[in-house]
């Protein structure tokens, strides 16, 4: 489903300069700090993959205890900047993300940074160091650069830029599913339906288990008087597996909705 988290970038776990830090290490010293490092990413990547099941105090009671461990790792501080970022805790996460960025200026740390900014409504801060990583042309996530230069000037209602960003990142990633997402809503939001149908529709079709472009698209449907598309959406929708139990409810309830929609008749959608 969409959520904090989707609108993150994945970090990659990059290892700074330890094949170099070893090389004056003894051999047992080089694989203890190996198998140290080996273990902090293990204990990371398990952190991520609590969130992504829906293990929030899990991720949570597991990040502060690394924080409290390695305080200066910019590994353990990128991650607890996501998990606290995923809680909403913004300013908590922009202070662990800034101090691992500053540590480990990497693309990925920076994109995610740029989230932690805009999720704040920073957009001064999150345009200047977006503009930056665009310079980073080995980075190979750029549609998630574009992608969040687009949210940026959206959040300044100028939408004309705005447009302009989630096409360059569709440009760079035609399969990025969340601008195509955003330029529904920002076409819905001008009276575009034609152009709002077609980026929703892509969107649901590249990432078929996520609930907001089918509840924006079936809302969309009943608004022009279309429940009998709207109710098929939501209820092949609801045929996927897994879902969460919050997720299935609002679904169900969209799907009531919609058939209780009984319209004398159907709106074209221009």
């Amino acid at each position: 489903m969409l959520s904090v988290r989707s609108h993150l970038t994945v970090l990659l776990w990059i290892w700074m300069g330890i094949g170099v830090a070893c090389q004056s290490l003894s051999s047992n010293e080089e694989a203890s700090k190996k198998a140290s490092a080996e273990l902090l990413d293990t204990k990371l990547t398990l952190i991520m993959t609590h969130l992504e099941h829906n293990q929030e105090d899990a991720a949570l009671q597991e990040i502060r205890a690394l924080l409290r461990e390695s305080p200066e790792s910019p590994q353990v501080l990128a991650v607890g900047g996501i998990v606290y970022l995923f809680f909403s805790r913004v300013p908590t996460a922009i202070e662990y993300l800034e101090k691992a960025y500053k540590l480990q200026p990497t693309s990925d740390v920076g994109l995610n940074l740029s989230a932690a900014y805009l999720a704040g409504n920073r957009t001064k801060k999150a345009k200047p160091l977006l503009q930056r990583l665009l310079v980073d042309e080995k980075y190979e996530n750029r549609e998630r650069i574009y992608h969040n230069l687009g949210l940026a000037f959206e959040q300044e209602n100028n939408f004309v830029l705005a447009e302009m960003n989630y096409q360059n990142a569709l440009m760079e990633n035609p399969t990025y599913y969340l601008s195509h997402y955003r330029l529904g809503l920002l076409y819905g939001k001008n009276g575009k339906n034609r152009q709002a149908v077609e980026h929703f529709s892509k969107s649901i079709a590249l990432c078929p288990a996520c609930y907001e472009p089918v509840q924006e698209l079936a809302t969309l449907y009943i608004e022009r008087k279309n429940s009998k598309k709207a109710a098929a959406l939501v209820s092949k929708f609801l045929e996927e597996k897994n879902m969460p139990a919050p997720i299935k409810a609002q679904a169900r309830a969209l799907l009531g909705r919609a058939r209780a929609s009984s319209p004398t008749q159907t709106q074209d959608i221009q």
